[in-house]
């Protein structure tokens, strides 16, 4: 994943390894860290990118009844380098929004 960011801060990328299991018939865990991989070598090619580093992220859905779920987000992340204090903010607060999507995206598949 890369997020490009205004000029003149660096761009940065991202390369995790994601894990998912169904605990049991109401929950459902989501798991994700940042990994090397050959394919994706950190700085290189023509658009050179921070590479950022997620340390643990994920989600905890549990089921309520009803066609209802409690969903639990966490995410620990470094953007590395040089980002002023303004920009980190405004990321972190939109990554609740990450919850908003999952309901929304829900919500438009029952209505079909």
């Amino acid at each position: 994943f890369c997020a490009q960011l205004p000029k003149p801060i660096s761009d940065r990328d991202f390369v995790w390894r994601e894990f998912s299991t169904k605990l049991d018939d109401t929950t459902h865990v989501i798991l994700a860290q940042s990994v090397e991989h050959p394919d994706c070598p950190a700085g290189r090619g023509l658009l050179a990118y921070v590479r950022a580093a997620i340390h643990a992220s994920g989600y905890h859905i549990k089921a309520t009844g009803d066609d209802k779920c409690f969903v639990s987000y966490l995410v620990q992340a470094d953007p590395q380098g040089w980002l002023p204090t303004m920009v980190t903010n405004l990321v972190a607060a939109d990554q609740a929004s990450n919850v908003k999507r999952i309901r929304e995206h829900f919500a438009a598949r029952r209505k079909k």
